[in-house]
């Protein structure tokens, strides 16, 4: 690949030491953590999801770099997944949850990729600043795409900011309903950092399911950790103190469902996925899970939540 970065530190695990995350005791984090949730669902109320990511759409080479590091993830990943796969080549990609930009899709395309589709619940993409694309094509021409290549793109780019989506194919329902595309289209499933705030991932996998081809690929990178800013990271795991009784009220489009990766397998199992592979991308410290494990709320005291993974990448492959 010319456009992706040739370290391999991407597929390596990440011991995260939580040992000592805040020095305050279950109860106070517990009761912390009660406190921004409740802001957080009263500052939702009034503002809605803005921002798919930790940072301002006008650092234009950091989102640019960012877009490039997602491809590059998944990447290395499938190659890690099964050697033998062409990654994005010639394919039909469908990603779920795009986020701030088309910046991915492009790559993709640029890649090789026959085309990319994508869905979103939240039209951020039409707040992208032109400049982000502007950045992205000088990336291209100095990584030596063709001039013929990164003309297509921008004519695809041009199409679907027209909403006339052709190769480049972006989508946005308030319902997250993937049955607007046809059956038996896809050859690749892909997501970064989104499955975690669905409200009905097992309703998502099911629908996708449908839509692939056999033979096709699942790849997704669930990010299981607390997101409020101030708590993940003094305490990571303190999305999992609460019962579901406190926790699905103060809940909003974009906080965490909650679901661990064996639900995730279980759900992708039933659905007719095979050769389901859980990588672990960044764990926690022990001494940080023994300390609050006893404090969690029962539900996920349970070895098989393994609560001590705090970012997944999921592949898969359907028969």
């Amino acid at each position: 690949m010319k456009t992706k970065p040739k370290s391999k530190q991407h597929i390596s695990d990440t011991v995260l030491k939580y040992e000592e995350p805040s020095g305050l005791s279950n109860g106070l984090n517990y009761l912390i953590g009660l406190v921004f949730m409740i802001l957080n669902k009263i500052r939702h109320e009034f503002q809605g999801y803005k921002s798919a990511r930790g940072f301002s759409s006008n650092l234009f080479e950091k989102a640019v770099s960012h877009d490039l590091n997602v491809v590059s993830r998944w990447y290395d990943y499938l190659k890690k997944y099964d050697e033998k796969d062409e990654a994005f080549q010639g394919k039909k990609i469908l990603e779920l949850g795009p986020g701030a930009d088309l910046g991915v899709g492009l790559f993709l395309m640029a890649e090789g990729a026959k085309s990319y589709s994508t869905m979103d619940v939240h039209n951020l993409v039409k707040q992208t600043p032109p400049e982000i694309y502007a950045h992205l094509f000088d990336y291209l021409k100095k990584a030596e795409i063709e001039a013929s290549v990164i003309e297509e793109l921008q004519r695809q780019l041009e199409l679907t900011n027209n909403h006339k989506n052709d190769r480049l194919n972006y989508q946005v329902t308030k319902d997250f309903d993937l049955s607007i595309f046809d059956e038996n289209s896809f050859d690749l499933i892909v997501s970064n950092a989104a499955f975690q705030q669905f409200d009905h991932p097992e309703k998502s996998i099911a629908q996708f399911s449908r839509l692939v081809k056999p033979g096709a690929k699942f790849i997704a990178l669930i990010d299981l950790k607390t997101h409020t800013r101030y708590i993940k990271s003094r305490d990571p795991l303190n999305i999992y103190r609460y019962s579901d009784f406190v926790y699905k009220p103060l809940r909003f489009k974009g906080s965490p469902n909650r679901m661990r990766p064996y639900e995730y397998e279980s759900a992708l199992r039933s659905n007719g996925w095979e050769n389901i592979t859980i990588f672990p991308r960044v764990r926690l410290g022990e001494e940080y899970v023994k300390k609050v494990s006893r404090s969690l709320n029962e539900k996920f005291r349970d070895p098989k939540n393994r609560m001590q993974n705090l970012t997944v990448v999921i592949c898969a492959t359907k028969p």
